[in-house]
């Protein structure tokens, strides 16, 4: 159910031998990008308590992306498959966050943080 809601990439950098996992989330609201934008850099501090995932945006449509970045050569079929499950319930939620944009206090109440933590 989950992966039908999103189209995964994910590459392999053979440089610093990771892998990069991204999807494309949803285009950023119109009415209101400042607060969109705002909203996805106070994220991307907080890339302690999400285990390095990250947002940004593509294109001139403004479609958020969401990646994260791990080694790939310390990882095991059941350690991908954890972080691709956890990869998308994160993509699901901030999917829906970046559509209703509540304020970022509402977002990051300390019990919540499970749900980006990649």
């Amino acid at each position: 159910e989950l992966g039908e809601e999103f189209a995964l990439e994910l590459e392999l950098d053979e440089i610093s031998e990771s892998f990069i996992l991204s999807c494309r989330l949803t285009e950023a609201p119109q009415d209101d990008e400042h607060d969109t934008y705002k909203l996805l850099l106070q994220l991307n501090t907080l890339w302690r308590e999400t285990g390095g995932l990250s947002m940004g945006l593509d294109g001139a449509d403004g479609t958020v992306i969401q990646m994260f970045t791990f080694p790939a050569n310390v990882i095991s079929a059941d350690g991908m498959y954890a972080r691709l499950i956890n990869f998308l319930h994160a993509a699901s939620r901030w999917k829906e966050i970046v559509r209703t944009r509540p304020p970022f206090e509402e977002v990051n109440p300390p019990e919540d943080l499970n749900f980006i933590r990649v």
